[in-house]
């Protein structure tokens, strides 16, 4: 019985994709003929490696108000590896989907999934909660970014056993730091605290504020204040920080929040996403941010997933608007000679989904054409050479100085005299990074939209919009995203807010 109803659902999935989207747009779907103002919370385990992978259910949860904007269902961004769609079973029309990336979409790219290691990461989906059955499909991007079926399910809202409400999580305080309205016509954002203890409620205050501000001193976000709600959410840990296994050290904190993901140091998430979303179940959210109360040079931002940020490293500004142009604009890295655990991300000739990077450096098509300066020319010449030759001293001294302190460290010698050793080459590292600064700061176009080659990890044959933004390095002179990415920031604002 079981197969026949499983063969029975994939004919119907089959027979879904294949009719033609109703071509309705997306400010006349009647949110109210389909939904309730809720949320389903649908939570999955996602296994595989490289080649192959599978999702499993969970649990689906029904939560807080529904934060989406009611009038746009549809999402109009190709920009996630993955892609949430719902259908509505009585007349198989599309009438909800969102695009989104995970730590399982980046994992397949790194060596040990490429091995063929299988790995399992915890996963969720929000959609506004149906008013009667609908089928659920997650579909995934090939190296093409063709879209094909993944999984579904049927969502009967009917069978109130499939929804079960979040347990109460009593610990937990909801801090309001900006209200300017009804969440279906704001940017909702909740940012949650990770590694506070009870005792440093105050400084996760601070931090919210010092945070929140900063986000408004930036444009676009700046012009846009008043399309926005921002949350904050306290709920304890038991230590301060976060794990960090390359030194040995693990913390009992309430999402589980590491570094070294990917075996990259800097590179810091949160692993446990059932705890994750559970804190952020508190208010309605669209964007979902994690604070951690640590002093490292850290954090990540995955599309419409998690941005993740530390609160006091020295480059705490540059670190929290970058992640946040990830996650909540799906941008892509524009640097390309900091090291990375991805191997071969994209399919050489194929234009990535990213609106601030291409692989097509055509004068007439580049994507950003209209922000080009006419007196540039396509590709851009921007003394590459220089910037690379200055990159490699200052790598080459950072290993050197890792390796030299390492050895005297392991030959006993004296806390004093390793001060001194690394004092030496602190002074030479910030001699380099500052002709790096200087580099950026005096170059003749470095306010001008071209198309210059080196980014998104790669230092060929990948190209950036400007000389440098906030989503290349954070020796710019000022916090600025430049214009292509402030127009996709603005696109994703919109699409949030307006009819």
């Amino acid at each position: 019985m079981n197969l026949l109803y499983e063969l029975i659902k994939k004919l119907a999935v089959a027979l879904i994709c294949l009719l033609p989207t109703p071509a309705t747009p997306q400010n006349q779907l009647a949110f109210s003929n389909y939904f309730r103002d809720s949320t389903l919370r649908i939570d999955y385990f996602h296994s595989g490696d490289a080649e192959s992978e599978r999702i499993m259910p969970d649990q689906i949860y029904l939560q807080v108000p529904w934060a989406g904007n009611p009038r746009k269902c549809i999402q109009p961004f190709e920009l996630g590896m993955y892609k949430a769609c719902l259908y509505d079973s009585a007349s198989n029309h599309l009438i909800f989907s969102k695009e989104y990336n995970s730590i399982f979409a980046e994992y397949k790219t790194t060596g040990p999934a490429l091995k063929g290691i299988q790995q399992t990461y915890h996963e969720t989906v929000l959609i506004p909660y149906p008013k009667r059955t609908a089928m659920l499909v997650i579909e995934k991007r090939d190296r093409y970014y063709k879209l094909s079926e993944v999984y579904s399910t049927y969502i009967n809202p009917e069978k109130k056993h499939l929804f079960r409400e979040n347990l109460t999580t009593n610990d937990c305080t909801v801090i309001p730091v900006v209200n300017k309205g009804n969440p279906h016509t704001c940017v909702d954002l909740v940012i949650l605290a990770e590694g506070y203890r009870a005792s440093e409620l105050d400084s996760f205050k601070k931090d919210l504020s010092y945070f929140s501000n900063l986000l408004f001193s930036v444009e676009p976000y700046k012009s846009n204040m008043l399309k926005f709600n921002v949350n904050g959410v306290f709920c304890p840990s038991a230590e301060s920080g976060a794990d960090e296994p390359q030194q040995g050290i693990n913390r009992d904190t309430r999402m589980n929040t590491s570094f070294g993901i990917f075996g990259t140091d800097r590179y810091c998430l949160a692993t446990d996403n059932k705890s994750v979303r559970d804190v952020a179940a508190a208010v309605p959210y669209d964007a979902l941010l994690i604070m951690i109360n640590h002093n490292r040079y850290g954090g990540g931002g995955i599309y419409n997933f998690q941005t993740v940020f530390t609160s006091a490293s020295d480059w705490r500004d540059y670190v929290f608007l970058h992640e946040f142009g990830h996650g909540f604009a799906g941008l892509a890295d524009e640097y390309f000679s900091s090291s990375v655990a991805y191997q071969d991300i994209y399919t050489p000739g194929v234009e990535p989904l990213e609106p601030n990077i291409t692989a097509l450096p055509d004068p007439l098509n580049v994507k950003w054409k209209q922000f080009l300066d006419p007196e540039l020319t396509v590709p851009t010449d921007w003394n590459k050479t220089r910037y690379d030759s200055l990159q490699l001293q200052f790598s080459s001294l950072e290993k050197e100085r890792i390796m030299v302190i390492d050895s005297l460290r392991m030959a006993g010698t004296a806390d004093s005299e390793l001060e001194k050793v690394a004092n030496a080459f602190t002074k030479k590292l910030y001699d380099l990074y500052r002709e790096r600064y200087d580099f950026f700061k005096n170059h003749p176009l470095k306010d001008k939209v071209g198309v210059y080659e080196g980014a998104n990890y790669l230092s060929k044959g990948m190209y950036r919009p400007t000389l440098n933004s906030l989503m290349h390095r954070f020796d710019a002179d000022s916090l600025k995203y430049g214009p292509v990415n402030e127009h996709a920031i603005l696109n994703t604002i919109r699409y949030y807010t307006e009819e």
